[in-house]
Parts: structure tokens; C-alpha cells; sequence
């Protein structure tokens, strides 16, 4: 194999490539991207001679693997007794990302002020890579991580122990990741992203940090907060935990002192939908010299300015992105200055103790400006959704009794009178369609709000906003693929872990689509999962090993971006060891 560059436009781009013979004619094959030449240099002092030992390695781990095995098999002879012959290799991919975040040098760190005796590198990976790939409990987990091919160092007290260890460590952790990423993936910091969402426990019973607060499910239990930080590619950043009564408002402003302190980032756009762009938040971004971009209701805007935001006049034609199709779509926009008065909540140190501190509710004025889209798209799907919502409350005061407290939550909105029991049944009378609301939401169809302190065009601040649905997909694919609920740890350090090692998941996962997604490709979210699970070695008779899973489009695109070949015939036990030992490179 050899270094072959590629002219770009303002630069060069470098591959590994092999020369393939078909007949009389010799063919160039790319096998592998390192990326452009001047990205390169940023990390090493010689790009080429980088690029040279990475063409010498892969050749030398292909040459590893180039003899021909014959095995002979008997067909009278039975396997061995509860001895494992498969084994999932997907995770190989996922290692790779792991080390390149040197998160096995932070466990290092961490065990050097620890008595432990436990691998806790070996644990937290496999929590993570199991949290992606066989999400379950945490004794499941352990259970499953002898499925691969690296087989567990530890007992499964050592894990619990573990949790503790990393429950301690969250903000180290967040900090030597984030130092260590951009080794790995593109970071865009200039606009950072945030929004909440909660989980529900399996119990009644609160205690100091699970609380009963505002549940986004409508489910009567206890719950705790999770605030995440996304960077301006849709990589998750930072994230915190509070207890389930407290208010989403006081969670991203202890995170942005963290980042500003640990990370060092002091000036980047806040963007966030209302419910986390208070007055509070917005004033102190701007005191700290930062911008902001938040999500303005249009019925909670003053009356002049409603009647401005939804009047025929002053509207300009415009483009918004549509977030999943990524086609543009024409808009009205318009926007205007305004004026808002608010409240802000301070803390000073106390004049008759030095070591109290006192909160004072100090009245402040902020320019902003409002800006204000119209889509006859976005109305039309506006429409869609409440014509759907009114016919189940019709259906609903037609017949009660097969409604409750969480199957009506979509619709209960345009029913009057209506009232539940502690169990959650409706036990309302007299119930009838809400009309006037039904007339008064129309009126906003199709409208969208935003409030800001940027100047910048109002296309390019209605464009960064759109890119909010990231941070909502993360937590879907949290809930859904990682299933990080339900929560099977009851000790607080445990249920801190928990999240941190589905934060850790949910990174490792957007680096490594972010990566196969690059150049036009395009690979769901199921696809990469199912794929990492099925991608699965069989031991044959412990001479060697042989590719068990379906090779697709797909699984070429993975060998390709990360350098590792699974998809063979015959893998020798020196090749496969080398695999290994290519997924915990740190370059």
C-alpha cells in the first residue's frame, strides 16, 4: 500500500491506496481516507511521514493475513462443552473512537487516586459500548460483554464499585473528553445548543434526588433532570443531572461557567427553544459578551407586538431549511427591535457574613430583536396535528371511560370540564369541545417566533435555530435505542454513572455517524446499530476466525473509514489480535 494525494480545490487530500490487477490492466483502489493534507498538519509535524506509517502498518496487517488456512472438520466430532464460538466485533469500531477520546488515559488518571483494584477501563468501555450495542441492565451488560472478543478482566461487584469511582469523576471526564475530540471529529463551538428532558423511575417513592416535578410524559413519578449541551455539528458537548423538582431554568448556567472554566469557552451563540431562554438566561449570556438565540411564544408577546408579528404588512420572502429533507422551503420573515424589561436573579456575597451569599431580584433592561417567519407548510402540518387532537376529544366525550390521565394528553386540551382521580381515570361531567381555543390557535398557524441579540441576516439566525432538532433526535435515540430508561440503579453515584456512560454512548455514537455520514453518505440511525450488533466472528476451531455477518454497502463504508477488515473468509489469530490492538491506537 501507498500514500497517493488527490488535488482539491485549495487542497490536497490524502489517501492510502493498493494497486489491484483485473487481467491485463492494473486499477488504483482507495482504501483509506486520511483526510486533507493541511487538516493533517494541524496534528503532525510530518503529514507525509504520518501517512507513509500508516500505509506501512495496514500493509503489514494485511500481510499477516495473507497465508491460506485449511481446517479439517469432522462431522462426528461434537463442539466443545459451553465453550463460545461467536463473537461480536462491531464494537472494534466504537473502541476506536473510545481511545482516540483517550478515555482510557482519564481512567488511568482517575486510578492513580484510587485504591481500586479493578480494571475500570475495561468496565466503563464495555458499559458504553453495551449501552449502544445490548442495551439493559447493568448485570446484563456484564453478562453480555463476553460476547466479544475481548472477554471481561472483571466480577460483577467490580462493576457497581465502578459506578461510584465514575459518579465522582463526571466533570474530569466531561473535560478530558471534550479536550481530546477534536483529535477524532470536526468541533463546531460558535453555536452551542441546549434543551432538558427528564426520566421516570419505577417507583413511588422520592428521595433527594429523584423527585416528583414536571414530567414531559405526564407520568406520575419520580423523575430527574438531564440538561445536554450540543456543539454547532450536532456533537453532544456537555450535560447535567438535577433533581427532579427543580426548575429546567437554574440548569445550563452552572454547565456554561463549567465550560468556560474547564473547556474554555467563553464566547459562542446560546440557542435554546423558551422554556430555556428566560430573562435570566438571555441577560447573563449578554453580559458575558455572548449572543443568543431562543424560541419566543407568540402568545405570551405583548399585544402591540403580536398584532405587529401577525399583521399582513412589513413581511419579506425568504428560505427556511427543513430539517429532515434538508430541501428549502420559501417563508415570509420579518423582524423588528424591541425593548424588554425583565427581572434578573442575582447572588452577592451577604454584608453581615463573608461566608453567606444573598439573592436580590434587580429590574434590567435588554435590546433585543424579534424576528418572525411564516410558512403555509408549517400551517398546513399545524392544521393536520390539532384536526387529529380535535377528533380524539371528540371521541373522548363521546366515550370517557377509554380515556385517562396519559392516553388524553394530546388532546384533553380542547375538552371542558374535564377532571381525573387519583388512579388518573376522567370522572369529568358535562364535557364538551372547546371551540374558542380551537379558533384561537388557527390564528397561529403557519407563525414562528424568535428572540435575539445578534445582528446578523434573519435567514442565517432562522437557519441556526432550525438545527435545534439534533439535540431532540439525541435524547429520542437516548430513549429509544440506548434505552436509558428504564433506570435499574437505585444509589444516586449509580444513577449518575448510568447517565454518564449513555452520555459517553450517545458521543462515541455521533463521532462515528458523523464520520460515516461524511462525503454524501447517508446511514440511519437502525442501520449503523443493527449493523455493529450483527457484525459477528466465528472461532473455528480455534485456528482462526471467519467473517459470520452479511457484508453490505454499509459495512465497506465502516472498513473504510476506520482502517479495520472484518469482512474475510479466514482471519488469522495474529490478524485478529492486530485488529485489536488498531482499535486502541491513540494517534
Amino acid at each position: 500500500m501507498y500514500v497517493h494525494l488527490v488535488k482539491s480545490k485549495n487542497d490536497q487530500i490524502v489517501y492510502v491506496s493498493k494497486s489491484i490487477r483485473k487481467g491485463d490492466k492494473v486499477y488504483r483502489k482507495c482504501i483509506k481516507k486520511l483526510g486533507f493534507l493541511s487538516e493533517l498538519a494541524k496534528v503532525h509535524k510530518d503529514p507525509l511521514a504520518y501517512a507513509k506509517q500508516v500505509a506501512k502498518e495496514m500493509t503489514e496487517a494485511e500481510n499477516e493475513n495473507k497465508e491460506d488456512i485449511l481446517l479439517r472438520l469432522s462431522s462426528s466430532t461434537r463442539i466443545d462443552l459451553d465453550k463460545r464460538h461467536l463473537f461480536n466485533a462491531g464494537y472494534l469500531f466504537l473502541q476506536k473512537i473510545y481511545y482516540g477520546l483517550s478515555l482510557h488515559k482519564t481512567c488511568e488518571k482517575m486510578m492513580k487516586k484510587s485504591k481500586a483494584s479493578f480494571d475500570l477501563n475495561h468496565i466503563l468501555s464495555d458499559l458504553v459500548f453495551s449501552r449502544i450495542l445490548y442495551p439493559t441492565s447493568k448485570r446484563s451488560s456484564f453478562e453480555l460483554s463476553f460476547q466479544y472478543l475481548e472477554q471481561p478482566n472483571y466480577e460483577l461487584h467490580d462493576v457497581y464499585r465502578a459506578l461510584d469511582l465514575l459518579a465522582d469523576s463526571i466533570s474530569l471526564i466531561q473535560s478530558e473528553v471534550y479536550k481530546n475530540s477534536s483529535k477524532v471529529c470536526k468541533r463546531n463551538t460558535s453555536v452551542l445548543y441546549y434543551d432538558c428532558t427528564n426520566f421516570f423511575f419505577e417507583t413511588e417513592t422520592q428521595d433527594d434526588f429523584r423527585k416528583y416535578g414536571v414530567s414531559k410524559e405526564h407520568r406520575p413519578n419520580p423523575i430527574v433532570q438531564l440538561g445536554l449541551f450540543m456543539d454547532g455539528n450536532g456533537i453532544p458537548l456537555a450535560f447535567n443531572m438535577n433533581p427532579g423538582n427543580q426548575s429546567e431554568q437554574l440548569s445550563p448556567l452552572p454547565t456554561e461557567e463549567m465550560m468556560e472554566k474547564d473547556f474554555g469557552l467563553s464566547k459562542f451563540i446560546y440557542c435554546s427553544d423558551a422554556g430555556l431562554g428566560s430573562y435570566n438566561i438571555r441577560w447573563f449570556n449578554q453580559l458575558k459578551d455572548r449572543s443568543f438565540i431562543v424560541t419566543q411564544s407568540l402568545k405570551k408577546l405583548k399585544g402591540h407586538l403580536r398584532d405587529w408579528a401577525l399583521d399582513d404588512n412589513n413581511w419579506q420572502h425568504g428560505k427556511s431549511i427543513d430539517s429532515l429533507s434538508s430541501d428549502s422551503t420559501e417563508i415570509l420573515i420579518k423582524s423588528r427591535p424591541i425593548l424588554e424589561k425583565g427581572t434578573i436573579r442575582l447572588e452577592v456575597p451577604s454584608e453581615f457574613d463573608e461566608d453567606l451569599t444573598e439573592i436580590l431580584h434587580i429590574q434590567k433592561e435588554m435590546d433585543q430583536r424579534l424576528i418572525v417567519t411564516y410558512s403555509p407548510q408549517y400551517a398546513a402540518y399545524q392544521k393536520s396535528i390539532r384536526d387529529s387532537q380535535i377528533e380524539r376529544a371528540k371521541r373522548l366525550i363521546r366515550k370517557p371511560s377509554s380515556f385517562d390521565r396519559v392516553s388524553s394528553t394530546d388532546c384533553r386540551r380542547f375538552v371542558k370540564n374535564i377532571a381525573f382521580n387519583k388512579e388518573g381515570e376522567i370522572i369529568g361531567k358535562n364535557l364538551y369541545l372547546d371551540e374558542a381555543l380551537i379558533l384561537e390557535e388557527e390564528q397561529y398557524d403557519g407563525f414562528y417566533a424568535l428572540v435575539t441579540n445578534l445582528d446578523d441576516n434573519d435567514e442565517e439566525i432562522v437557519a441556526i435555530n432550525h438545527n435545534r432538532w439534533k439535540i431532540e433526535e439525541s435524547f429520542r435515540i437516548m430513549k429509544t435505542e440506548f434505552k436509558s430508561r428504564p433506570v435499574y440503579v437505585q444509589k444516586e453515584n449509580h444513577i449518575k454513572a448510568h447517565f454518564l456512560t449513555c452520555y459517553l454512548a450517545l458521543l462515541i455514537y455521533r463521532i462515528l455517524e458523523q464520520k460515516l455520514n461524511d462525503e454524501g453518505y447517508h446511514f440511519t440511525t437502525r442501520e449503523i446499530i443493527d449493523s455493529l450488533r450483527e457484525m459477528k466472528l466465528m472461532n473455528l476451531n480455534d485456528l482462526c476466525y471467519s467473517a459470520a455477518f452479511t457484508r453490505t454497502h454499509f459495512t465497506d463504508r465502516l472498513e473504510e473509514v476506520f482502517g479495520l477488515s472484518l469482512s474475510l473468509q479466514a482471519l488469522s489469530n495474529p490478524y485478529v489480535k492486530s485488529l485489536i490492538k488498531k482499535s486502541k491506537e491513540n494517534k
